[in-house]
């Protein structure tokens, strides 16, 4: 989903842009909707035989993550999900809870989580040597298995790529092999950020409430 994600990124990398030079990394606390759907990835069977799944992402994933220009419903984020990457599933919609399902086969799945697995490596090779002082970064990445945790080593001199690259496309890609990967209901990662030289941790958040510090704030 490689042309879906650079879009997304796109406008999350540009707004990552914004409020490092304006100093206000903010996020806003998600309500969480109450919804009496079922979230469950369901196997199915397509008219051809193969064998299909709905891949529910919960609203409070969508609401954080699934950005699209003008987009302000779910189904406006799946309209733009299938118009922009037609080959890379069979069907999205948006249901009236905020969640998005999107139908996939096995094989779209199974690509997907390739995807997902190839760029979160691409982002942590980014963010590892990502600094602008021109010296050795000393930047490090440890990322839990089960995707709920991230924890980083980096200063303020730290480019916009490797900010984007390890602050906002690996918690987006680990939230889709969630999903992809059978995941229901809420998804979240908690992201520590460590100053590279000192140690000390400088910031604590959750993904889906957003950075709500500068870059200053990471320390030389």
């Amino acid at each position: 989903m490689s042309r879906l994600r650079n879009r997304i990124i796109g406008l999350l990398a540009a707004l990552a842009l914004t409020t490092t030079t304006l100093g206000a990394c903010g996020g806003t606390q998600p309500v969480t909707p109450q919804s009496s759907h079922a979230n469950t990835n369901q196997p199915q069977q397509h008219k051809d035989g193969n064998k299909t799944t709905d891949v529910v992402m919960d609203p409070t994933f969508v609401q954080h993550f699934m950005t699209y220009k003008n987009a302000t419903t779910a189904e406006q984020v799946a309209s733009g999900m299938q118009n922009r990457v037609p080959d890379d599933f069979l069907k999205v919609k948006g249901r009236d809870d905020g969640a998005v399902i999107i139908t996939v086969t096995e094989q779209q799945r199974q690509k997907e989580i390739k995807s997902e697995k190839d760029d979160i490596a691409r982002s942590r090779k980014t963010f590892l040597t990502g600094c602008t002082t021109g010296t050795p970064c000393g930047y490090r990445l440890n990322l839990a298995k089960n995707g709920k945790s991230l924890s980083v080593w980096l200063d303020k001199h730290l480019t916009v790529e490797a900010y984007t690259a390890s602050l906002i496309e690996i918690p987006l890609d680990e939230g889709y092999l969630y999903y992809f990967t059978g995941g229901t209901g809420p998804w979240d990662m908690q992201i520590t950020i460590h100053n590279c030289h000192s140690g000390q941790m400088v910031n604590q958040h959750m993904a889906t409430q957003g950075l709500d510090a500068t870059t200053d704030n990471f320390g030389d």
